[in-house]
């Protein structure tokens, strides 16, 4: 009788190791050769992305080799060292980013701030990477996609290098030739932060800024106040100019980029 109740502990005893070491070790490894590729987010603390970030959608990247994670944040880019821990926890507390301001309405740092608190992370039925807090919530979550081809980086935009008159040559999906019948905008910058030119029907002028990541900011729009048979055109060009954008010059061609849409371009005019 004693040696079968010192066999029946035994088990109890060697069961409940076992239970606690499945617990403690993780009774199946997460496995991280499923990270490979490049992953997009689709929700964010249960919201559509695409509602969280009006420009770029943050995406996320892994390093197996160097246990690096990088990746978009909607506007900058950020990095830093991860670990998937015995209990499938993603740990990335450390993560550094760029400083770039940030031209539209993006939920940037609760991205940030929330990747980097642990979390358990799966790859569900569907194909998705998820990450899930402590209150068995789903915060993050990623999709498969397809990584864009690199851009040739452009250099930055300076007061330099936009001094001069230039003329509108498209408008988002706008028909430029039916807004502005007899004569397209212009736009002139000069070295003393002032800028001028013809909005469509009255010439107007304005003070501008441009700061070191290539966003340019214009002052109010001082103008002429002609009667004119259509304001639309005008209106809509005036609207592009009275909040910050982005903009690049590539062959003599200036881009004005809005939540990482192109909005309008110009032509330099050679004098």
């Amino acid at each position: 009788m004693k040696k079968n109740f010192k066999l029946a502990a035994f088990i109890m005893v060697f069961a409940a190791m076992m239970a606690f070491g499945l617990q403690s070790y993780g009774a199946q490894p997460f496995d991280k050769s499923k990270l490979e590729g490049y992953w997009v987010l689709t929700e964010l603390n249960g919201k559509d992305a695409k509602e969280l970030f009006k420009g770029s959608i943050p995406t996320i990247e892994f390093n197996l080799t160097d246990t690096l994670v990088t990746g978009n944040a909607g506007c900058n880019r950020y990095f830093g060292k991860f670990d998937i821990n015995n209990q499938n926890e993603f740990l990335a507390p450390n993560l550094a980013s760029t400083m770039m301001t940030c031209v539209y309405e993006n939920q940037e740092p609760l991205f940030l701030e929330t990747l980097s608190k642990p979390a358990t992370i799966e790859i569900n039925e569907k194909g998705e990477l998820t990450l899930t807090n402590k209150e068995n919530v789903v915060v993050i979550k990623f999709t498969k996609g397809e990584k864009p081809e690199e851009k040739e980086a452009t250099a930055p935009v300076t007061m330099e290098n936009l001094i001069g008159k230039w003329t509108l040559k498209s408008m988002a999906d706008k028909n430029v030739s039916d807004l502005f019948k007899d004569k397209m905008p212009t736009i002139e910058f000069a070295n003393d932060s002032t800028v001028n030119g013809y909005a469509g029907c009255n010439n107007y002028r304005s003070k501008y800024e441009i700061n070191e990541e290539s966003v340019i900011t214009f002052g109010s729009l001082m103008s002429t106040k002609m009667a004119c048979p259509s304001l639309d055109g005008e209106n809509q060009f005036s609207i592009i100019l009275s909040t910050p954008s982005q903009v690049t010059i590539n062959d003599s061609i200036l881009s004005f980029i809005k939540d990482g849409i192109n909005v309008a371009e110009f032509s330099k005019v050679n004098k």
